[in-house]
């Protein structure tokens, strides 16, 4: 579906780290998205399969490291983003799930959300919010999807001044770059991804925030 502008204005191999585990883990394998581990989460179609491999992190079980080698692995990542968040579909209802994207200009922040509106349905038009501010899509399953871009932002009080909280809350997820400029005003996230670039890829980390960022990332890992 198109998103509508408010008020004018992931792939070959990628790594997913658990912290706890102090042991290199055998290579996993990964088909469009679809990530096998003990339990297979959905039948594979046929594709180009590519190597999955684990490293240890020395952080706490809610951080994960990803290595995205271009932009086929971001589609997969954002595919198992998007399976994650069916997953909690009835906690997000309630509560509704903030998402934070950081990285400097280029590191990839719409590119992964373009990815992963594409896997939550949205057919239409996926556009940068860099000059809207905002870019609102119906998601399946009832809930609304924002897409937030503050790097404009001269003051972080503009949030407040543009009515973006009553965005946030159940059956809203929101997705937000540039999260600095609207310092103190923007509401806590559940999930923050650092996103960097490395040689031709992409380095992620992703910190979970909340008691539902953990389950999300539980549900990607």
């Amino acid at each position: 579906m198109h998103g509508s502008s408010r008020l004018g204005r992931l792939f070959g191999s990628f790594f997913i780290v658990r912290s706890s585990n102090k042991q290199k883990p055998s290579p996993l394998r990964l088909d469009y998205g679809v990530f096998f581990s003990q339990k297979k989460l959905s039948e594979p179609r046929k594709s180009r399969v590519a190597a999955v491999k684990l490293w240890p992190m020395n952080s706490s079980l809610s951080d994960a490291l990803i290595f995205l080698a271009d932009e086929a692995q971001t589609a997969a990542l954002a595919g198992r983003f998007c399976a994650a968040i069916s997953g909690l579909h009835d906690e997000i209802v309630r509560e509704g799930l903030n998402l934070r994207l950081t990285g400097d200009l280029g590191a990839g922040k719409t590119t992964f959300t373009r990815a992963l509106l594409r896997a939550l349905g949205v057919t239409g038009r996926v556009r940068s919010p860099t000059f809207e501010l905002v870019e609102e899509y119906d998601v399946p399953e009832g809930c609304v999807f924002y897409h937030f871009d503050f790097y404009r932002f001269e003051d972080p009080r503009e949030f407040e001044d543009a009515g973006f909280r009553e965005m946030f809350g159940p059956s809203r997820i929101t997705v937000c770059e540039w999260s600095e400029k609207a310092g103190e005003y923007l509401p806590e996230a559940d999930l923050e991804m650092t996103i960097k670039v490395e040689d031709a890829g992409r380095r992620v980390h992703v910190c979970a925030h909340s008691a539902l960022g953990m389950k999300l990332l539980d549900e990607v890992r």
